[in-house]
């Protein structure tokens, strides 16, 4: 079980329930300062000061908070701020490029500055090296290079998401945009999830091995054919 938070409420019961419960903590943060703008209190005010202290709280507790970067156009040049901050305290991070699942917009344009502000990332990395395994501290989207994986994610298999007010959605992107497929008062969690029609062609969702264009890739084994909400909209399948 995890939970993936805002960071910004870190009670001691909140931290009691997740410790009992043994639930890992992800925690949303862009970066630092002005570079989490999108990410801030209903008065506009900041949120980073308090998630910052949260971090430490949650790590204090022994509850390992992992951070969760969604790498966008306005923190792109912060990114290296934040991976420093990160690595100096040994909290584990994830990078995600911003995807749009309503209109399909991405930062494809903007794959060499990227790729750039990426190398700096990288090479901070390489020269703070956590104590912990490099492959459990830090992920890069849904890549995965140390074993081969043939679907990128476990939407309709393995995994579902839980909003606050209990509803079941397919996957956190869908909160608050789509229906969910029930709630977890029904008592029918795994059936909700197996008869959705939210998203019907993802009830086939196949191994990689299969789609059309991907199959056909070096490294197919690595990306698992990606986001597969993004490549329906985009392709209207993600079997394309």
């Amino acid at each position: 079980v995890g939970v993936v938070t805002n960071g910004t409420l870190a009670s001691n019961k909140i931290i009691a329930l997740l410790r009992e419960h043994k639930a890992m903590v992800s925690v949303s943060l862009d970066g630092l300062g002005r570079f989490n703008q999108a990410r801030h209190f209903p008065s506009g005010r900041s949120s980073v000061g308090r998630v910052l202290t949260n971090l430490s709280k949650f790590k204090e507790e022994g509850l390992d908070p992992f951070v969760l970067i969604t790498i966008t156009a306005d923190n792109l040049t912060g990114l290296p701020e934040i991976t420093f901050y990160l690595l100096e305290r040994e909290i584990g991070f994830r990078y995600s490029l911003y995807r749009d699942l309503e209109t399909g917009e991405s930062l494809g344009n903007r794959v060499a500055e990227i790729a750039d502000v990426l190398d700096v990332c990288y090479g901070l990395i390489s020269e703070n090296l956590p104590s912990t395994a490099l492959r459990l501290y830090h992920r890069f989207s849904d890549v995965c290079i140390t074993r081969p994986i043939r679907r990128s994610c476990g939407i309709t298999r393995n995994s579902v998401r839980i909003s606050h007010d209990g509803g079941v959605y397919l996957c956190q992107t869908d909160i608050g945009r789509r229906s969910p497929v029930g709630h977890i008062r029904d008592g029918h969690l795994l059936a909700d999830v197996r008869d959705q029609q939210v998203s019907p062609s993802l009830a086939t969702y196949p191994s990689i091995d299969t789609y059309n264009t991907c199959s056909k890739c070096y490294w197919r084994y690595q990306c698992g054919g990606g986001c597969p909400l993004l490549t329906t909209l985009c392709e209207g399948s993600c079997n394309y």
